[in-house]
This record gives structure tokens, sequence and C-alpha cells, in this order.
């Protein structure tokens, strides 16, 4: 009789918004073992752990030969020494977004988890439910792609601007939807109350001659999540914050319509399942370190344009 795995030692690094998210979710999961959650400020780590009866400690080093995987939910500015270090020691990473803080930190992490042979998975969760939607079966060879993702200020996730916040994620969607390399960038954008922009409209063009316009704003009085996909065959409005989309497909000398709604769900659970499927068979994660670093290059050469790097 073939035996169970063995269950997967799992840590979060970073016990914050996200970071207690994420051992929520781990500790939730089959033949998943929540071994500890790492952050320098110890009390907030041990609240984040003792639910779950795991350990608390300060320092994520103190894992080192303990973990089989961690589960990085920390500040932005240490998602690359932290993942390295763990890489380094054969231990599989998911990395919130955005991967690093540049193209080159990225492309070190990418180089080093394939020489090791490890899972580098990237926390572009909005994957999730573009996937559930239909994903790039939604309009098939696109031309043009219209984003916008605009919500009030909030005072977390400020330690970046709102391009590595909040557009970054229809950056990541852009490039999925669309094959090809990005080979011009328009962009413009600026402050109103952080240190970095507040908000920013980009314009990308592919090498195929491809389009993506994008939008992004912290400093609105309502959320919107909202995604247009126009192809020759057709077009999809999606809207992602009400888990919908709406196609027209063009029928003969008509458009028929066709309506779907992902059911509600827990897209992070999904999203960290899917990381331990990836460890377990090998499969290819739903954004991987590849994607993440072609994300973080658009990125920053938007916050070149406007100032921003």
């Amino acid at each position: 009789m073939r035996m169970p795995p063995a269950p997967l030692k799992v840590a979060v690094i970073g016990a914050g918004y996200f970071g207690r998210f994420h051992a929520q979710k781990f500790a939730a999961l089959p033949d998943v073992r929540l071994v500890a959650v790492a952050d320098p400020d110890l009390e907030r780590a041990r609240a984040a752990a003792a639910a779950h009866g795991a350990e608390a400690c300060a320092d994520h080093r103190a894992l080192e030969g303990r973990v089989d995987a961690v589960s990085i939910a920390a500040a932005t500015t240490v998602h690359f020494p932290i993942a390295r270090f763990f890489l380094e020691r054969d231990v599989h990473c998911f990395v919130e977004k955005p991967i690093a803080t540049t193209v080159e930190e990225a492309r070190t992490l990418v180089d080093l988890a394939a020489r090791q042979r490890r899972i580098l998975q990237v926390g572009h969760i909005q994957r999730v439910l573009f996937n559930a939607l239909g994903g790039r079966a939604l309009v098939r060879r696109p031309r043009l792609v219209e984003a916008a993702r605009v919500a009030p200020y909030r005072t977390r996730a400020t330690d970046v601007g709102v391009v590595l916040d909040l557009m970054i994620h229809d950056i990541d969607l852009a490039l999925a939807a669309i094959d090809g390399d990005v080979v011009n960038v328009m962009a413009a954008g600026g402050a109103v109350v952080s240190r970095s922009e507040d908000y920013c409209s980009a314009r990308l063009i592919f090498a195929g001659g491809e389009a993506a316009s994008l939008t992004a704003s912290r400093v609105c009085p309502e959320t919107e999540r909202t995604m247009r996909i126009y192809g020759p065959e057709g077009q999809a409005t999606l809207d992602l914050q009400r888990r919908t989309a709406a196609i027209l497909r063009k029928d003969g000398g008509t458009l028929v319509r066709d309506d779907r709604t992902a059911e509600a769900g827990d897209d992070l659970a999904s999203e960290l399942a899917g990381f331990v499927t990836s460890i377990r068979t090998g499969a290819r994660p739903i954004a991987d370190g590849t994607d993440g670093l072609r994300a973080l290059d658009v990125a920053t050469r938007i916050l070149a344009q406007i100032g921003g790097r």
C-alpha cells in the first residue's frame, strides 16, 4: 500500500496584513504543516502563529534546515534577500508581488530557482480569477487591452507606489493575455498624499503591434477593477470586483453574448494550494518567477517614465 506523502513543512515570513492570511490558509491545507511565522516584530509573529500551533521567531534565518517551503509576505524591499536565502538552501519560495524591487534582483531569483530546481511562485493573485473566468480563451488573438484599477487611499502597502501596489496586477494580466514582448512604454503619473506615485496611466506597445492601456489610482473615492479585451473576433468586459465577464463574439453578421460569473471563492487559498501542488508534482505555477520578472520589468519602465525610479 502506498504511504501518504509526508506533510510539507512551511513557514510564513512576514506577519503583517497579508502574512496573517497566508498563515491561516497554509494551516488549513491538507498534508501541510505550518512550522513557524517569522517577523522582526516578535509579538506580531506570535499573534499570527498562536492560532495555528506554530512557532514564532524574529529572524527567518532561524528556520534554516527546518522547512521545505516558505511564503514571503514581508515588505517588498526585503523580498530579494529573504528569497535568495531560502532558494540557496533548496527551499521552495512563494513571494508576494512584486517579486523584488529591481529587475536585476528578480532575474537573480529566477536563475537561482532554476539552478536549484526549486519552485518560485509570485503572488499575482488576480490570475486565479482571470483563469476562472476563461483567461486567454475569452478573446482569441487580442489586439487591445484596457484596464482600470482604482481604490480609496489606505495606509498599508505604502512602501511602494501605485504601480507596484495596484497596476502590476493589470500589467501581469495584460502580459498573460497578449503574447510577445513590450517594445514601448508611455506613462504619466504622480503623487497626491504619498512620497511615491498615487496615480498612473500607462500605454504598452507589444512587438506584434498590440497595445494595453492601464490606469491605476489609490486616491479615488470608490473601488473599480475592470478590464476590456478586444480582438478581431470579439470583445470581453471583465469586472474583477464582481467576478463577472461579458463576452461578445462574432457569429455570422451579428454578435452573440456570453455572460460568465466566477463563483465566490477563496482565491488566496487556491493560489497557495496551487503552490503546494507545484512542489508535489513539478507542475508550472500559475505565475512563476519569469512571470514576476516580466511584470516587474514593465513596471520599472513605467516608473522610469514618471520619475518614480
